[in-house]
């Protein structure tokens, strides 16, 4: 705030006289599901103090590296979470020398299976895709995907050892420690890198992770 060269604004989504009025009430609606303190950062422009957060060890300056190309023969993964109101979201991921990296993102809301499909076989990293893993209880859209040419498609599914109550902590904690652990940088050995980052073009990604709350906190 001391900084001549930078200015603060704060004002609400609501505010913006370019934004549909009902595009703004349904996206208010779509956080506020998730955390009322998200709603109130995201929506009205506040900061806010996110206690409960579930992702604890994420932080931006560590884990948001810039993007850069990976090897042709790099194998890749995705990770497919379905949606219609709430965004359809697909995550290209690849493991280079022990260190996971998200590669790129896609959300997109109120579109259909076709048009995922379609953005998915043309992504550049599709012919590199070995799997796709998906959330395994929309089998019928899992289906329809696998019908619309998408190959690899299976369902993502806990360790047997891990109860369904206790899955969603447990998936947590792996990732918490995967932000946490330092391994040695693929392409500069000198350096140490988290176990688990993501290119800086993963932006809604970053929003997840860093405003993700438990409900009962």
């Amino acid at each position: 705030l001391e900084d001549p060269r930078y200015v603060t604004i704060h004002a609400k989504t609501s505010e913006n006289q370019y934004l549909d009025a009902k595009e703004v009430e349904d996206l208010h609606a779509r956080y506020a599901s998730k955390s009322d303190i998200l709603a109130r950062q995201e929506m009205e422009g506040e900061f806010c103090d996110f206690a409960g957060q579930v992702f604890t060890q994420f932080k931006a300056h560590e884990h948001i590296i810039t993007a850069r190309d990976i090897p042709d023969t790099q194998s890749v993964i995705c990770g497919i979470d379905w949606g219609f109101n709430d965004p359809f979201v697909c995550l290209w991921l690849t493991q280079l020398d022990g260190v996971w990296m998200v590669l790129d993102e896609y959300y997109k809301n109120k579109t259909l299976l076709g048009d995922h499909a379609s953005y998915i076989r043309s992504h550049p990293l599709y012919p590199q895709v070995k799997r796709l893993w998906c959330d395994p209880s929309r089998i019928q859209e899992r289906r329809e995907m696998a019908a619309l040419g998408i190959r690899g498609l299976l369902p993502a599914r806990r360790p047997d050892d891990a109860r369904a109550t206790n899955w969603p902590a447990m998936r947590a904690r792996v990732i918490n420690t995967l932000f946490g652990k330092r391994l040695r940088c693929p392409w500069v050995h000198k350096q140490l890198i988290p176990a688990l980052v993501q290119f800086d073009t993963c932006q809604q990604l970053s929003k997840e992770l860093m405003s993700l709350c438990y409900k009962n906190v």
